[in-house]
């Protein structure tokens, strides 16, 4: 490995004191070992699990009943109906302000999926892992 110095003089600020060599050593070991730095997989993961298409979760909302998707403009008034302004918090207040957030919401409660929905998640998520070079236990 290459070595390279620098004298640094700092009597431009006062200073009486020379620096000793700056050894580049360690930087070029640094740089190095990063350059080595291998991956099993890629950063991101992407693709799709069923050529067919993506799987209808089957939601279900109390209230309304099944929902189709896409969802259509029926379906969305009548979850509109259902569903309420949602909150946010300003400071020590949470408060609802149209101007700052539009968004409805509906209580989780009311909320389920009926198809194998956490299968496909969880599908999805074993297949993101692959992709990625992350071990298959990892939580």
């Amino acid at each position: 490995m290459a070595r390279s110095s620098t004298t640094l003089d700092c009597s431009d600020h006062g200073s009486e004191c020379r620096h000793a060599e700056y050894d580049r050593t360690i930087h070029d070991a640094v740089l190095q070992a990063l350059s080595d730095i291998t991956t099993a997989g890629a950063f991101a993961a992407c693709g799709s699990l069923y050529p067919v298409g993506p799987v209808d979760p089957g939601l279900h909302v109390e209230g309304v009943g099944d929902i189709e998707l896409p969802l259509s403009h029926e379906a969305a008034g009548s979850l509109i109906k259902l569903s309420r302004q949602a909150p946010y918090g300003d400071g020590k207040q949470t408060v609802v302000n149209t101007e700052v957030r539009k968004t409805w919401e509906i209580d989780a409660a009311k909320v389920c999926f009926t198809n194998a929905w956490d299968g496909y998640l969880n599908e999805a998520i074993r297949h993101a892992k692959l992709q990625m070079g992350l071990r298959p236990d990892l939580k």
